[in-house]
């Protein structure tokens, strides 16, 4: 009788870096491969707390579906095949990017004096700018932060100017709430607030496509 499981999921034996994070049981990993066993004919999401198998049978498929449909059946341990999310289907990878948060210094003080409409009518302009900047140097928006914002460079395709990039959105930024500051572009002068913006630059896990319709999402 002739097995119906392929000896070789389309990436061949697993590499040196999924390795790791197999027998570290990496959570950075989960989501973004899933591993096959040819000895038992089961696959596991990285994290699987089973016991760890021989490398020299082990391989590797993007997504689960893609082992399922070499004849690989899901882990009852670690159910690779459940869920809704964009790891729990293989769409996810790690790999470098940058990471941007930016808040407004002394939007606190200035809201205090405002009514709730106006305060909050001031943070969605003030954060209109912070993600003007982010765009304009081809970061996405990750996420809006009370009176900031987070924002990714690197999100579809790592390059090495993500963090050069993101600098130049931060100095952007400050110089867009100088603007602000100065009445540039109300012709007024406004309470003082500046921008805030550490960075950072690593491993992120993100989406390898976006949804219609929806930012992309960010597994940092």
């Amino acid at each position: 009788m002739t097995s119906s499981i392929h000896p070789a999921g389309p990436d061949g034996r697993i590499d040196d870096a999924r390795w790791r994070a197999v027998l570290a049981r990496d959570p950075r990993a989960d989501g973004t491969f899933v591993y096959a066993v040819k000895t038992t004919g089961i696959y596991c999401r990285p994290v699987c707390p089973a016991r760890r198998p021989r490398r020299s049978n082990v391989t590797t498929f993007e997504a689960a579906r893609a082992a399922a449909e070499r004849g690989y059946r899901a882990c009852r341990l670690c159910r690779p095949d459940a869920g809704g999310d964009d790891a729990a289907h293989g769409m996810a990878a790690i790999r470098p990017a940058a990471v941007l948060f930016a808040d407004v210094k002394g939007f606190s003080k200035l809201a205090s004096t405002m009514s709730p409409v106006a305060a909050l009518a001031l943070a969605m302009a003030l954060q209109g700018r912070l993600a003007d900047a982010v765009r304009a140097h081809g970061g996405a928006v990750h996420k809006l932060l009370g009176d900031g914002l987070m924002a990714v460079f690197g999100v579809e395709r790592s390059r090495a100017s993500d963090a050069a990039r993101a600098l130049d959105a931060a100095l952007a930024m400050r110089t867009s709430l100088a603007d602000w500051n100065g009445g540039a572009d109300a012709g007024q002068h406004n309470p003082g607030v500046e921008a805030g913006v550490p960075e950072r630059r690593g491993p992120a896990r993100v989406p390898e496509r976006r949804r219609e319709g929806r930012e992309p999402r960010e597994h940092l």
